[in-house]
């Protein structure tokens, strides 16, 4: 067999059919160009990429270039991607080697191949993520050193991420500027700036280490991205090594070149020195990745012989075109290529005989806002359209609404829409709500830092790590574990826990250690009650489960075990589909927790091999972030939300600006710096340090918003909030060209807001015409027509005789048969008797999370047990933190408020209970009260079944006490501010109820197998009232509730019997009530003009 001959490229035919440009005269002078050096000012939709791949292809076809000496350059690689489709479609050929690379492609690549002829290990990329894990741990050790190198001012910053992220930052910028540690240094010392110095002796360092891990791995050479171009750069610098590029790269072009840094613009430069042809291609006004070292000067920096620029827009409608230079007008540097001419085209994606889109909006050159469009013109229909809002909520509305109706109306796909935002995350849940309300598709952005910060993420994590590093597992880490979503346990169950432990194991340690201890594989004791012994045991199996996966090559199968074993995922799944805030919450979760493995999968396609421990480190060390050599979104059949950054590149259909407001877009930039790197920079290339860059940082903004703005082809959508609080941005009103800018809705022909376009809304609207009287009767009929039709189609709500009150009920049997016992909470006695179906509802899942204000009366009352036990002021409020640090459903701010306001009325329970101890003597706190009640005469709405049949009183008293005749005392701790009058106390329905069960003659009964007395004659004990004490002042305030006299007993005893009746009927009547405003189950409820029926 012979060998073959040596190629140094290789043509393969296509097999699809090339595509032409027919070029404009801009376009045609750029492609037959035959100056050495050329710059391409291209603003937005003018075709540049088609003109940079016409201009490869006639140098292959027309002037017989061989493919593999023309590099073209690109700075991302979905726009690399993009770039060799169309080239291998125009060419009709492949290339062996490629011949559109990014700049950090090309990069690796030459520092590949000379660490190849070196004989050296290949060098490896470090992700963003990666660099930043390091950087924390050198600064974790220089904490332990007691501040290392860096000067007294900056010690309490060492362990904070965002010093990490700055450091980093002007380590990369300094790299790029071609900053050795050793120039670091010498600024510091000249300006005296000890921070810089640090900084310095920090990079070099920095270097030390990688080298060393490079030794110990025996991998190649570890570099971040700023560290590659300038590995790169200094490569180039080597005449031989220049020469061998040179030889091969005779034409360079250069797409998005505004974006370059220093470093790059000098890669770029020293291979042009040889080339044949250099041609950069960019738009300045489009250069907006400052904070990654771009330069908006760059494409004026470069030398060249002449410049074009495109002015013919092949995007934008006219009216967005006009819109968007409104803005660009306000921007500094050059402004040839900012005057764009639409080009006539042809609607996309448009078949022969669809409505056009101005008939899709509404009136002739109406847009959904209601302003004045530019109607057919030469580039088509076009809409701009400037709104603000009185809030969040209705503003997102509006875009839902606007995009429901380009989809209906039009046949826009949802893939062809986006909302483009400053920040995606801040604006997300009110996006969220009404596109779901709208029944708008929406492709939520993943966001790793709101992964890290979910509860249950945190304690999936939290097993992991204490897997893999079983030092983590500390007592504080076990009580959170605990506490976390995977266990469940309430400050009360815990501290129950902690003490069956100290009881079983006393002579071993604190009972935070004793918990770390189980958790670790110690025997678990016996005797616990389920409520204990299921959640602790549940938490072992999953810590047991990550043990046996640590070794793993990667942490998917041993976050899905544990997934498993925790059976979240049916818990969040119903509280999901049951909707409301609860509902919300855990659909936030369950995205939280796709997140997580989805990094995980990515993980290990990046790093295969790393290990459980390695993806531990790298989430919790850095809260992973996407960075350039990192995966991009897939785009679905679904409205996308993006950052105004992250679209970059993209086009759409339809595109909404939101949240334009001032403070927000433009961002507010603080010119404060703990490094000062911008100083640093500016000395280093000669620049005067400047006080503020307030006007560079509003020129970025306004930059970013422009790129944000000539995304949209069709319709582009600008809306802000206007409160006393916020401001519509500047942007806004440079866009619309006008200080009057439309305030919400649009109203239709009859004067009214305009309804949405969606079927909740149209029910609504047809219902109202079709059953108000007062309609003329054509119309009446005609929205009883359309309504008949959409029921026809099985729409729910159209059918008249599913309205309320008309549908039957599902069943009419009771919920517990006669004979069996019905078990009720003195709580429960006032809240059903006041409404039962609120009060059914919410017993049965109506009610949402528990919230600040439930987590405090569960903190308040835990202390005040601890109180009762006369436990130490000291392990009270260690208890407290503890409790408090495992929280992840609050912020941290309210987490303090939480802790000021549990130890002041911690500090009040105590008050009242000096003052009342003695006389009285405590018998008990969190005392279970289980007593029968006893029968009564039928009448007041009570059958003689229900005021017979048997009926326990179930609770928990929070303290109970002798007073000075030994007669017991209930005393309830009240949390809330609200603070009731003395004739409400002594009618209180839950203190009453106590009472009786306290006075009863039978006061320990089994609900199953229920002893309560037939009559009322058997002599009842003798109670000697109750009280309720206000905390939440800091001094306790009482009211109090007289002993029952005979009398009020009998009476109340009907009331709770009442309440039972109510628990177990087949229907529950609905009670307007002063507590309406704050009902969890309003939509449920007939009385409420939202509420919906419930059969």
């Amino acid at each position: 067999m012979s060998t073959p001959a040596a190629v140094t490229h290789v043509l393969t035919r296509s097999r699809r059919v090339p595509t032409v440009m027919t070029p404009t005269p801009e376009q045609a002078d750029i492609i037959a160009n035959i100056s050495p050096r050329l710059r391409v000012l291209a603003g937005p939709g003018t075709g540049k990429t088609a003109t940079l791949v016409e201009c490869v292809a006639d140098r292959v076809i027309n002037r017989g270039v061989n493919p593999s000496q023309i590099l073209v350059l690109t700075f991302s690689k979905r726009a690399a991607a993009e770039l060799t489709a169309r080239m291998v479609s125009r060419l009709g050929i492949t290339t062996r080697e490629p011949m559109v690379r990014t700049l950090h492609s090309y990069a690796y690549s030459l520092v590949r191949t000379q660490a190849r002829r070196m004989g050296e290990q290949e060098p490896r990329l470090l992700g963003a993520g990666e660099s930043d894990q390091m950087i924390r741990e050198m600064l974790s050790g220089h904490v332990d050193q007691g501040g290392g190198p860096w000067p007294e001012f900056l010690h309490r910053a060492l362990g904070m991420s965002g010093f990490a992220a700055e450091l980093r930052n002007l380590l990369a910028r300094s790299t790029e500027s071609g900053l050795a540690p050793a120039d670091i240094i010498s600024w510091g010392r000249r300006k005296e700036r000890p921070e810089w110095v640090a900084a310095g002796q920090f990079a070099t360092e920095y270097s030390k280490v990688l080298d060393l891990r490079t030794g110990t791995t025996r991998q190649g050479q570890a570099l971040d991205q700023a560290e590659l171009m300038g590995v790169a750069l200094g490569l180039l610098k080597n005449d031989e090594i220049l020469a061998v590029q040179q030889a091969q790269i005779r034409r360079i072009f250069v797409d998005e070149y505004q974006d370059v840094d220093p470093a790059q613009a000098a890669v770029i430069a020293a291979l042009a020195t040889g080339a044949d042809e250099l041609m950069v291609v960019g738009d300045p006004d489009q250069s907006i990745y400052a904070f990654r070292g771009s330069d908006p000067a760059a494409m004026k920096n470069v030398i060249v012989d002449r410049t074009v620029a495109l002015t013919q827009g092949r995007r934008m409608s006219a009216e967005i075109t006009r819109a968007t230079r409104r803005v660009a007008a306000l921007l500094p540097g050059p402004a040839e290529h900012r005057a764009l001419v639409v080009v006539p085209t042809q609607s996309v994606d448009r078949e022969p005989g669809q409505p056009v889109l101005a008939a899709a909006l509404g009136p002739a050159g109406v847009g959904p806002g209601g302003m004045q469009s530019a109607g057919v013109e030469s580039a088509g229909v076009g809409l701009i359209d400037v709104r603000v809002f009185s809030s969040a909520a209705a503003e997102a509305s509006y875009i839902a609404d606007g995009f429901r109706r380009a989809h209906l109306r039009e046949g826009i796909a949802w893939s062809q829409m986006a909302v483009l935002v400053r920040s995606p995350q801040a604006s997300l849940p009110a996006l969220r709500r009404a596109f779901t309300v709208m029944g708008v598709p929406l492709a939520q952005p993943a966001d790793s830092r709101s992964m890290v910060a979910d509860a249950t993420v945190s304690a999936l994590l939290m097993v992991l790590e204490a897997a893999t590093t079983p030092a983590s597992l500390t007592g504080p880490r076990a009580v959170e574990l605990m506490t976390s979503p995977l266990a469940g346990l309430d400050l009360l169950s815990l501290r129950r826990l902690r003490r069956a432990l100290k009881v079983a194991r006393p002579d071993e340690g604190g009972t935070t250690d004793l918990l770390a201890s189980v958790l670790a594989g110690a025997p678990i004791p016996a005797g616990l009650s389920p409520d204990l012994s299921l959640p602790l045991t549940a938490v072992v199996a999953m810590l047991e489960i990550a043990r046996r996966a640590r070794n793993d090559s990667d942490a998917e199968s041993a976050l899905w075990g544990i997934w498993q074993r925790s059976a979240r995922e049916g818990v969040l799944r119903e509280a999901s589909l049951r909707g409301g805030r609860a509902g919300q919450q855990a659909d936030v979760t369950l995205d939280a927790v796709i997140a997580l493995f989805e990094t995980a999968a990515h993980r290990a396609e990046v790093l295969p091999g790393a290990g459980v421990s390695d993806f531990v480190e790298a989430v919790l060390g850095r809260e992973i972030e996407e960075d350039l050599f990192g995966p991009h979104a897939t785009f679905t059949e679904a409205v996308q939300i993006l950052s105004a950054h992250s679209s970059k590149g993209l086009e759409f259909e339809v595109v909404a600006l939101t949240g334009v407001e001032e403070g927000r877009w433009p961002a507010q930039v603080s010119n404060s710096s703990l490094l000062g790197t911008s100083d640093l920079l500016d000395f280093a290339h000669g620049l005067p340090a400047t006080a503020s860059r307030s006007i560079h940082n509003l020129a970025d903004e306004r930059r970013l918003f422009y790129v944000a703005a000539t995304r949209a082809k069709k319709i582009l959508i600008a809306t802000a909030v206007a409160d006393p609080q916020t401001q519509p941005s500047r942007f806004l009103f440079e866009i619309a060209g006008t200080q009057e800018i439309p305030q919400g809705r649009p109203l239709s022909a009859d004067g009214r807001e305009r309804r949405g376009l969606n079927v909740p809304e149209l029910l609504a609207d047809l219902r109202r015409s079709a059953s108000d009287p007062a309609a003329p009767l054509a119309l009446r009929e005609v929205a009883a027509g359309h309504l008949a039709e959409l029921s026809s189609h099985r729409v729910r709500g159209a059918d008249p005789t599913l309205w309320w009150g008309l549908p039957p009920v599902s069943t009419g049997e009771e919920v517990l048969a006669e004979s069996e016992t019905v078990v009720i909470s003195p709580s429960m006695v006032e809240s059903l008797n006041r409404c039962a179906l609120g009060a059914v509802l919410e017993r049965h899942g109506g009610r949402g999370e528990a919230g600040e204000a439930q987590l405090e009366g569960v903190v308040v009352h835990a202390l005040a047990h601890g109180i009762a036990l006369q436990l130490p002021w000291e392990e009270l409020m260690a208890e407290l933190d503890d409790y408090l640090d495992a929280d992840r459903s609050l912020a941290p701010w309210q987490l303090a408020r939480l802790r000021r306001l549990a130890v002041s009325m911690a500090l009040a329970v105590q008050q009242w209970s000096t003052a009342h101890h003695p006389p009285w003597e405590l018998i008990g706190s969190e005392v279970p009260v289980l007593s029968a009640v006893p029968t009564c005469a039928p009448g007041d709405g009570l059958s003689s079944e229900q005021a017979e049949r048997p009926v326990v009183i179930s609770g928990r008293a929070d303290w109970i006490s002798a007073d000075e005749e030994g007669l017991p005392v209930v005393v309830d701790f009240k949390t809330s501010s609200s603070i009731v009058s003395k004739a409400e106390a002594e009618a209180n329905p839950q203190l009453a109820t106590y009472q009786v069960a306290i006075g009863s003659p039978v006061h320990a009964v089994d609900p199953r197998e229920p002893t309560a007395p037939n009559t009322e004659t058997e002599q009842a004990r003798e109670s000697g009232g109750a009280v309720l004490v206000y905390l939440r002042k800091g001094t306790p305030t009482v009211r109090e509730q007289s002993p029952l006299t005979p009398e009020q007993r009998v009476t109340w005893i009907g009331e709770i019997r009442r309440a039972a009746a109510h628990l177990t009927a087949a229907t529950a009547l609905a009670t307007e009530n002063k507590y309406c405003d704050f009902c969890s189950v309003r939509t449920s409820c007939p009385v409420q003009e939202q509420g919906r029926q419930v059969t």
